[in-house]
Formats: structure tokens, sequence, C-alpha cells
């Protein structure tokens, strides 16, 4: 899933929150490969664009703690949405 494709998907996410999103990515040590490579997880997981700050912070501090790179961003957002899903 490539960048455009996420963000057709997911139309109630505003460009201002994508940007604002790639700005805390970038923030956290991301380089503009690694951002690009991210954000489409990141879109698929959130729903909400409230919800989209928080999984930023939450997905990019588990690929920083555990030295994972931007493109394991699918793994990080695969697990944290299956645990939102168990805990609601």
């Amino acid at each position: 899933m490539n960048f455009e494709q996420a963000v057709s998907r997911v139309a109630s996410v505003s460009g201002a929150v994508v940007a604002n999103s790639q700005e805390l990515l970038a923030r956290a040590g991301f380089k503009v490969n690694e951002i690009l490579t991210a954000m489409p997880h990141l879109l698929f997981i959130t729903g909400a664009e409230g919800m989209m700050s928080r999984a930023v912070d939450i997905a990019s501090g588990t690929l920083k703690g555990f030295g994972m790179e931007a493109s394991e961003m699918g793994k990080v957002a695969s697990r944290q949405q299956t645990g939102v899903v168990l805990y609601s």
C-alpha cells in the first residue's frame, strides 16, 4: 500500500492531520523516506483524526525503542490495531 492509496482509504483524516503526523515523525528522528514508508500504516490504524497523533506517538516510540526500521511499521500498526480491538 502506498501513501496515496492510504490517504484515499481514510477520507476522515484531513491533510492538516497528515501533515502534523509527518512533522511528529520527523521530530522523532524519522527521515523523509521513513516517514513516507510509515504513514500508510499509521493511516490504516487510525479511523479518527483525534487518534492520529496518539498512534504516531505509540508506533514511532515502538519502532525506535526496539531498534526497528520504518519498513516494519506494518507489523507495529497491525499489533497496535489488534490491541485496540481486543481492549475494546
